[in-house]
């Protein structure tokens, strides 16, 4: 370690009480690795300033790769990817479509079975899926 400044050592030497000798040599010891510190900082300040440009580099092609990740699982299972530049947007985009192929099944289940049911037949075979035992049996 760093030899103690005059300035640090007078502080303590010059100190009246007992408590005030404590933080004067508490204070030396502190600022002497801080000193330390900063002077490698500086002398390596421009490699540090790489590493972190690497990490962000690699941050973002992670986030890159995942985002294409479920690209790829969306289009696979049929849906679009709209102006997707983010997982959030394509996740914001997939909803939209799962509830328009739900509302879509629903009401072309409407269509093809519930021809003369009473509304809240239609409704309870809804909420089960369509498995109402009073349901007619679909003949397609």
């Amino acid at each position: 370690m760093k030899p103690f400044t005059k300035q640090q050592v007078d502080a303590v030497l010059n100190a009246k009480t007992e408590a005030e000798k404590v933080k004067a040599a508490a204070t030396a010891m502190i600022e002497t690795p801080m000193e330390l510190i900063r002077a490698i900082l500086l002398k390596h300040e421009q490699a540090v300033i790489e590493v972190l440009r690497e990490l962000s580099v690699e941050r973002e092609l992670a986030v890159a790769a995942e985002r294409e990740k479920v690209a790829r699982w969306q289009i696979g299972a049929g849906y679009t990817t709209g102006h997707g530049d983010t997982i959030e947007d394509l996740l914001v985009e997939l909803e939209w479509q799962v509830r328009e192929a739900e509302r879509e099944v629903i009401a072309q289940w409407v269509e093809d079975m519930c021809e003369g049911l009473d509304h809240k037949t239609i409704a309870m075979a809804i909420r089960n899926g369509g498995n109402d035992s009073r349901m007619p049996s679909r003949s397609n």
